[in-house]
């Protein structure tokens, strides 16, 4: 299944460019390093010098140069649209999930850093608590473990939270699949070393 019109790909990557003006301006360097990219991953792409459309690259691209989606819409195949929105809602949200229910302000706030107590709450709805002997019940022992999971959560990949993105989204028993092949992976890297 192809994700991107590649008929398109010409006035995609002229929307890019102009963006790349009017936000920066970023040179190719600059705006791999914005979206997490290698530079010669990003230079490759913006010169259409590789035939593998990387759906992370493009959809990092239209969230932190903020392009409206209306204007990059007709170069995603319509098949593809939810899951690229949401793609590139989880690139300028920095890989966090948003909340339900969270309003775009309330989102845009968060994004920018304007908001971190919605921010705290996302972690902590995504993220149960975890216990263990030695730890205190006290509200500082929680905040410390919300504060360790929210510094690992910001240390992960763009491949690493897409991967998160996905596994949220699947169902119960699907999820369930995953952490038990995880748990046997868990097994292994702790006796090998």
């Amino acid at each position: 299944m192809a994700e991107f019109n590649i008929k398109y790909l010409d006035h995609f990557l002229g929307i890019v460019r102009k963006y790349m003006q009017l936000r920066g301006p970023y040179s190719q360097k600059e705006l791999a390093e914005l979206v997490g990219f290698g530079v010669s991953t990003m230079s490759r792409f913006l010169n259409k010098k590789t035939t593998d459309l990387n759906t992370q690259l493009i959809a990092a691209i239209v969230a932190k140069l903020n392009i409206p989606l209306n204007e990059v819409i007709d170069f995603v195949d319509e098949s593809y649209e939810s899951k690229f929105k949401r793609l590139v809602q989880f690139n300028k949200n920095d890989g966090a999930p948003p909340v339900q229910g969270e309003s775009d302000e309330a989102a845009r706030k968060n994004r920018d850093g304007d908001n971190t107590e919605t921010y705290g709450r996302r972690v902590s709805d995504a993220t149960p608590p975890t216990t263990s002997p030695s730890a205190d019940s006290s509200s500082g022992s929680k905040v410390a473990q919300e504060g360790s999971i929210k510094d690992k959560l910001n240390g992960l990949s763009l491949r690493q939270r897409k991967f998160l993105e996905e596994f949220v989204n699947l169902g119960i028993d699907e999820r369930d699949l995953i952490v038990d092949v995880a748990e046997k992976m868990f097994v292994y890297f702790k006796d090998k070393a």
